[in-house]
């Protein structure tokens, strides 16, 4: 599932616990904020990353408390 062309995005906490876990392959981007522990920012970086890389894949891991932050 995962390949050069692709970039992971993983939200603060669990999973950006989770995903620390992956085997990423050579290429193979990963973008996590960690150090304000800021909920719900990966929602918007996922839109701004897909606009700005257009051939890379973007998969996000983004927990349900994400959404429900105003």
């Amino acid at each position: 599932m995962l390949s050069s062309q692709t970039a992971v995005i993983a939200e603060t906490g669990d999973s950006w616990f989770n995903c620390q876990k992956l085997k990423l392959p050579l290429g193979c981007r990963y973008e996590f904020q960690m150090q304000y522990g800021s909920i719900g920012w990966s929602v918007g970086a996922t839109l701004g990353y897909a606009q700005a890389a257009p051939t890379k894949r973007v998969i996000s891991f983004i927990g349900d408390g994400s959404f429900q932050v105003p």
